[in-house]
């Protein structure tokens, strides 16, 4: 049998990524520090569709030739700087050969160079970790070794002057390639997938489902993508979202593009990514681009339309005791403040229906008394916050319609957790969702929609932009009398990588989704631990659980912990306080515990990387922290 000896000097120096790529124990191989002289090894870039000039560096290097990289560098280098140093491994087969070939696919072209070894060679089982050799002097070479290389075949363009270091590649990007739980961990997703693939690149127009791709495992699996300590258990993905590993690392490599020329890209390069960004959330929501801006969250949204619709004493806010506590709070402060709105609120109690919902609604409105010109403008959840309940908010736009009423819907948690949502065919009067809660994207991104009809209503952003149009003025928007799009562009310096997160290609929000396998594939595992989860929760607690019509993605469920008839609110906001403090430092883990309709409730949100088991440990932190404050009550 044929035998072959290869020089290694990037992501192939861990034995383990080694011994994982050819698909045995490597006990067949002999490995030695070498070095490969006149050549220099350089991080590679990977190019956005969308961000044509910018860019996310690789895991893995490139080497080419000194005499091709020499416009990289101002003046000579030395013989050490234009040197190579790697692993020399012998014993290879032909078999071996050809798992690397698949392995580093069609950027790279195997070729036959001379490498000098730097110590001899070892059982490749015997080193620790790598053999990697820094300190040998370039003065005291060993034997030269005839092997086969990688070398760099793709565009120059595609490298950055940077040399590339193993040291912090074990440091800051190994997880993905080495870690407890092996393939099943995902670590080694993209060595399955090149194999997989047998070395082509992936088409990044390609959904995954239609590529030889193996779609990751959901639950504790999973967890390696996002960044949790090892020991939390999440269940409250709803209040602030999490944000997976690769997502967090396409963001800070385009701060550092940012912060390279500051100028050029937050005056100049930022708009034109903005605009993709806007065109790809309108695709997902069903509406036109020039209809959609980004806000920082739906809250910011929310009081950007309250705050710029002209009140009269006779106009009506319409609210729900589900309403989120800002936005009630901003309701508030509006009805306080000249002319002074008023407020009507819509109880909602449960156990009840959604057709009973509709009809209380609608009741609801005809009640309200109104003058011929007063406006009434209800303020609607699609899904509320607590307890978490998906809401028939499309029904009750129809409503609103029907009734001369203009519709404000808080779907802070919609993306990502509903399906198929198409404002063209809902048509709300206005329409905010957070990206950061359930989409993935960096905190703090949201996205405000304004229909054509409506632009008129809103004459500013918050705060007021350079592009704000006063009255007379004349400007480029579609809907005459404001500037909308443009207002909301820029209106003060931001981290413009929160916005863009939702968009960068492949490691970002939208397609990391896509790796996962779409938005139904999330959210029919989401939805059905939800369900299993909230069930067996009730049932480990011996309370109940709200009805499986509310559930989206969160699951709503009593504690058994009264509330007492006399019970103040801050009373009641010091046990919450001390409640949800214990399950951050005692339980190493957290959900929202609140009071709703005079019992105690906890709201769990069911994630890709949770699993049932995470609901038994919540449940055992509940249950104790119940029973020590039933104790305090004498009960």
């Amino acid at each position: 049998m044929h035998i072959h000896s290869a020089f290694f000097y990037g992501t192939l120096l861990h034995p383990e990524i080694l011994k994982r790529v050819i698909g045995n124990t490597g006990g067949h191989l002999h490995v030695a520090p070498a070095v490969l002289l006149d050549y220099t090894r350089h991080h590679v870039k990977t190019p956005h569709v969308q961000l044509k000039e910018s860019w996310q560096g690789c895991d893995y290097p490139a080497i080419v030739p000194y005499e091709s990289a020499k416009t990289f560098f101002q003046g000579q280098l030395t013989q050490d700087e234009r040197s190579v140093r790697g692993t020399v491994v012998s014993g290879l087969t032909a078999e071996d050969l050809r798992l690397l070939d698949i392995f580093e696919g069609d950027e790279y072209t195997r070729q036959t160079a001379s490498v000098s070894l730097l110590a001899a060679l070892t059982p490749l089982l015997d080193s620790i970790d790598t053999v990697i050799s820094t300190g040998a002097s370039l003065r005291e070479l060993g034997d030269t070794l005839n092997v086969q290389v990688y070398v760099w075949a793709d565009g120059l363009d595609r490298l950055v002057p940077e040399i590339w270091s193993f040291d912090v590649f074990v440091r800051e990007k190994l997880w993905r390639w080495v870690g407890k739980g092996s393939g099943a961990n995902g670590d080694y997703a993209i060595v399955d997938e090149r194999r997989a693939l047998d070395g082509k690149t992936r088409n990044p127009h390609t959904p995954p489902s239609l590529e030889v791709y193996q779609l990751p495992e959901f639950g504790h699996s999973i967890l390696s993508q996002f960044c949790f300590h090892k020991d939390y258990i999440n269940l409250n993905h709803g209040s602030y979202g999490s944000l997976p590993r690769p997502v967090a690392e396409a963001c800070e490599a385009l701060s550092y593009e940012v912060e390279s020329r500051p100028d050029k890209f937050i005056r100049r390069d930022y708009y034109k990514h903005l605009v993709t960004a806007r065109e790809r959330l309108a695709h997902l929501i069903g509406a036109d681009t020039d209809e959609v801006v980004m806000v920082q969250n739906t809250t910011h949204g929310i009081n950007t339309v309250l705050r710029n619709l002209i009140w009269s004493p006779d106009d009506v806010i319409v609210q729900a005791t589900t309403t989120y506590g800002a936005v009630e709070r901003t309701i508030k402060y509006i009805t306080d403040c000249a002319p002074h709105p008023s407020v009507s609120t819509m109880r909602i109690s449960f156990p009840t229906t959604n057709n009973a919902i509709l009809e209380n609604f609608k009741a609801h409105l005809a009640a309200i008394p109104r003058k011929p010109d007063a406006k009434v403008v209800a303020v609607i959840d699609s899904i509320s916050s607590n307890p978490g309940c998906l809401l028939p908010w499309k029904e009750m736009v129809e409503i609103c319609r029907k009734e001369n009423v203009l519709s404000l819907i808080d779907a802070a948690h919609s993306l990502g957790q509903e399906l198929d949502i198409n404002l063209t065919k809902a048509a709300p009067d206005f329409w905010i969702s957070d990206c950061q809660k359930w989409l993935y994207s960096k905190r703090s991104c949201a996205v405000l929609y304004v229909p054509y009809r409506n632009q008129h209503l809103i004459k500013t952003s918050i705060p007021t932009s350079f592009d704000y149009i006063s009255p007379g003025e004349s400007g480029n928007a579609k809907a005459p009398g404001t500037n909308f799009v443009a207002q909301f562009a820029y209106n003060g310096t931001i981290d413009v990588t929160l916005f863009l997160s939702v968009i960068l290609e492949k490691t970002t929000a939208l397609d990391f989704r896509e790796k996962l396998g779409g938005e139904h594939r999330i959210n029919e595992y989401c939805h059905s631990l939800a369900v299993k989860g909230g069930q067996r929760l009730a049932q480990l607690l011996q309370t109940s659980v709200l009805s499986e019509e509310f559930t989206a993605n969160m699951t709503n469920v009593v504690l058994p912990l009264p509330v007492p008839t006399d019970s103040k609110a801050h009373e009641l906001a010091d046990l919450q306080s001390r409640f949800q403090n214990k399950l951050i430092d005692e339980w190493d883990c957290f959900v929202p515990v609140f009071v709703y309709e005079g019992k105690w409730w906890t709201r769990c949100s069911a994630q890709v990387y949770n699993e049932m088991a995470d609901f038994d440990h919540v449940a055992k932190a509940l249950s104790a922290i119940c029973a020590e404050f039933r104790k305090e009550m004498g009960l």
